[in-house]
């Protein structure tokens, strides 16, 4: 057999090498989320903790509530938004939250939608969240 044809058996055939099956409906349900990291921008950092439940619906929407601590000050929060998945099993999500103007996130899913691990994407935050199924 020749290489090129040995070549032709091993290539992908139709789909993407990129294409991982990710839908919405990857990450459909409940996540405990913490996340850590700072906020502002040099030399005023403020360090921040979060946790909080987040509620994936399946079809772009997430909502949730928690606790977060920036600069040893905290609150309870409430959040919600869109959010979609690519087919490469990343995401975006794009929010409000009740205790600042706007979060927006990038991030991967793993493990078959069981993990999320984000970072803000937001001027001014330098924060990496991690979201673990609930249920």
């Amino acid at each position: 057999m020749t290489l090129m044809a040995i070549g032709l058996l091993l290539a992908p055939s139709g789909a993407s090498a990129n294409d991982l099956g990710c839908t919405d409906r990857t990450i459909k349900g409940a996540y405990a989320l913490s996340a850590t990291g700072f906020q502002g921008t040099a030399p005023n950092f403020l360090p921040v903790a979060v946790v909080r439940i987040a509620l994936f619906d399946g079809a772009g929407r997430f909502r949730g509530h928690g606790w977060a601590s920036v600069g040893g000050d905290p609150q309870q929060f409430s959040s919600n938004g869109t959010y979609k998945v690519a087919r490469d099993c990343t995401v975006t999500m794009d929010g409000s939250i009740t205790i600042g103007a706007v979060n927006r996130q990038f991030g991967v899913i793993a493990d078959q939608g069981r993990k999320i691990v984000t970072t803000r994407t937001d001027p001014g935050q330098s924060v990496v969240l991690t979201y673990e199924r609930v249920n």
